[in-house]
C-alpha cells in the first residue's frame, strides 16, 4: 500500500510536470480618448445668426478633420486588430507543429462529470483479476492524443491524465463484468465511477473506455516514471503525426496502402491475384504498433520505426521489415489508381520494397 502511494504521488509529480502550460487572453483595444473643445461649447451657445460666415466656414473645417482623423484611428484600431488575430494564429500554428493535437476532454475528464452505473448484480469481487493486476503500473493514450498513467494497488486507485484530471478511490472487477468500479470506501459500498475494463494478457495490454490502450511498466523510481512518460509523450507526437496520412509499400508482386485518421486504418492492396481492402483500429505505444477489430480485440502486433522527417514508416513482423514511403497529397487524393500505376511500373519504389531482416554472425 504504501509503494502504491509513493508511485502515485510521483505519477501526479510526472504528469504535472508534462502538461502543457497555456495562457490565454482577450483582445486589447485602444481606450477612447475625450478631450473637451471649450471654444466650441462656447459658440454652441450662441444664437447661430450671430456667428461670422469665417467662424462658420472654420468650424465646418475642423469637424470635417476631427471626421477624417476618427475614421484614420479607428482604420489603425483595425489594422491592430488584424495584426494581433495573424500573430495569435501564427502561436496556434507553431503549438500544434510541438505538441499532438488534443480534440477533446480526457476520458478522466468525462468520467468525473458521468453518473455511475451500479453492477447488474451484487456479487464479489474477481479474485482472479485482483490478483493478476494488484500492485501494477500502466502507461497509455487514446484515440484524442491524451496521455494516461493507472496505477493499480492492492485494493487503492489512481487514474491520471495529461490535462489535469485524476480519480482516486478503492477499486473492483466482478467475475463476468467488463468493468472496472471505483468506489469512495476500501468497503467498496460507495460508488463513484465506473469503466469498461478489458484486460488482454496475452498481449500485455489493458485497455479502458474501449479507447484507451494501456501497456505496463516496471517504474519503481521518479527517474524511471519520468522516462516511461516521455517515451508515452513521444509515441503520443508521432500517432498525431501518423493522423491523416497515406503510406504506401511496394513489394515483389504487390503493393498496398494505409490510411491512419482517427484510430481506425485503412488498407487497400493490388497484387497480380486482383484487388483486396478493408478497415480496423489502430494504436502505437512506444515499442508496438497494434490493429485491432471492431470489438477492440487485438488483431496483430508491430514493432515499428520512422525517418527523422517522417517521410519513411517501417512495420515489423516475424523478422519481415515493411516499409511505407509518405504518399504525397496530389496522389492521396485518387489513391487506387495511385496504387495501379506503381504496380504496373513493376516495383518503383526500391524503399518501399518487403525485406527479410538479416542473420547476425555470431
Amino acid at each position: 500500500m504504501e509503494t502504491l502511494k509513493k508511485m502515485t504521488i510521483v505519477l501526479a509529480a510526472v504528469i504535472s510536470a508534462a502538461m502543457a502550460l497555456t495562457g490565454c487572453g482577450g483582445d486589447s483595444g485602444a481606450a477612447a480618448e475625450k478631450s473637451a473643445d471649450t471654444t466650441t461649447a462656447a459658440t454652441e451657445s450662441k444664437p447661430e445668426e450671430s456667428k461670422p460666415e469665417e467662424s462658420k466656414e472654420e468650424e465646418k473645417k475642423d469637424e470635417e478633420k476631427k471626421d477624417e482623423e476618427k475614421k484614420d484611428d479607428e482604420k489603425k484600431e483595425e489594422e491592430k486588430k488584424d495584426d494581433e488575430k495573424k500573430d495569435e494564429e501564427k502561436k496556434d500554428d507553431s503549438a500544434s507543429k510541438e505538441k499532438p493535437a488534443k480534440k477533446g476532454k480526457s476520458v478522466v475528464a468525462k468520467t468525473q462529470e458521468e453518473a455511475p452505473e451500479p453492477p447488474a448484480e451484487e456479487a464479489a469481487p474477481d479474485s482472479v483479476l485482483v490478483d493478476a493486476f494488484a500492485n501494477t503500473v500502466w502507461v497509455g493514450m487514446d484515440g484524442d492524443y491524451n496521455v494516461y498513467a493507472l496505477c493499480l494497488g492492492d485494493e487503492e486507485i489512481s487514474f491520471m491524465s495529461d490535462d489535469g484530471s485524476e480519480i482516486n478511490g478503492y477499486w473492483g472487477v466482478v467475475d463476468g463484468d467488463p468493468n472496472i468500479y471505483i468506489y469512495n470506501d476500501s468497503d467498496l459500498t460507495d460508488l463513484a465511477y465506473t469503466m469498461p475494463f478489458q484486460p488482454d494478457v496475452d498481449n500485455n495490454l489493458l485497455i479502458i473506455n474501449d479507447t484507451i490502450v494501456l501497456t505496463p511498466t516496471e517504474a519503481s523510481s521518479v527517474e524511471e516514471m519520468t522516462d516511461a512518460m516521455e517515451k508515452e509523450s513521444v509515441a503520443c507526437t508521432i500517432a498525431s503525426y501518423l493522423d491523416g496520412t497515406y503510406w504506401c509499400c511496394v513489394g515483389e508482386n504487390s503493393v498496398e496502402a494505409l490510411s491512419l485518421k482517427d484510430g481506425a486504418i485503412w488498407y487497400y492492396d493490388v497484387s497480380a491475384e486482383g484487388e483486396d481492402g478493408g478497415n480496423c483500429y489502430w494504436s502505437l505505444d512506444w515499442e508496438n504498433f497494434t490493429l485491432y477489430d471492431e470489438n477492440y480485440n487485438p488483431l496483430v502486433t508491430y514493432g515499428w520505426d520512422i525517418e527523422k522527417d517522417g517521410s519513411k514508416f517501417q512495420l515489423t513482423l516475424d523478422g519481415t521489415n515493411y516499409v511505407y514511403t509518405q504518399v504525397p497529397e496530389s496522389d492521396a487524393a485518387d489513391i487506387v489508381n495511385y496504387l495501379h500505376s506503381l504496380f504496373e511500373d513493376g516495383g518503383a519504389a526500391e524503399d518501399g520494397e518487403e525485406t527479410e531482416e538479416a542473420e547476425e554472425e555470431e
